[in-house]
């Protein structure tokens, strides 16, 4: 399946609430099969895509945080899920970024609650089950939907720092 990438544009309210501001997002759309080499081409592709679109201050640690994530979701479907397809649809907003991955195979829902192991004890750490606390503590927004026979998983991360945050007094979007 050829790659793809398309302007499409939504609608947002601006800072005022009161009138709305067309926001044109990019959608990059990828099937792969799911290997972990195809999971480390994706890294590396969302990872240059964040970087890109996101030229800002601050903004590399978010995309390191963005990148673990969707890796570690990419990495349990192809571990866990059965699934023969992995289809990722991208959409790089004016202030975040959201990703969306679907998979045929079983179904699971990774927003059921979670949370850390307890690490208390270094000699009996569990090899598995940080995955998905650490998802939710990595992104801004965790959604999932089983429809059709797919996994349909979203997560969304804000790319942009607020004046505060950066320190510089400086307002910041994506205008790439």
């Amino acid at each position: 399946m050829p790659i793809q990438l398309y302007p499409i544009a939504i609608d947002a309210l601006s800072s005022n609430q009161e009138e709305p501001l067309k926001v044109n997002n990019r959608k990059l759309t990828i099937e792969f099969e799911p290997t972990f080499d195809n999971v480390d081409i994706m890294r590396s592709a969302i990872t240059g895509i964040c970087q890109y679109s996101f030229p800002t201050p601050g903004a590399e640690a978010l995309t390191m945080d963005f990148s673990l994530a969707v890796t570690e979701a990419m990495t349990n479907a192809v571990e866990h899920s059965g699934t023969n397809r992995v289809t990722i649809e991208l959409t790089v907003a004016a202030t975040a970024i959201i990703f969306q991955m679907t998979t045929n195979g079983i179904k699971f829902d990774p927003t059921i609650p979670v949370s850390f192991p307890d690490l208390s004890s270094s000699d009996d750490l569990p090899e598995g089950g940080f995955g998905l606390a650490l998802i939710r503590e990595l992104v801004d927004r965790v959604a999932y939907e089983y429809r059709n026979g797919k996994n349909i998983f979203t997560l969304e991360k804000t790319l942009i720092c607020s004046e505060k945050e950066t320190g510089d007094g400086k307002s910041y979007r994506n205008t790439r």
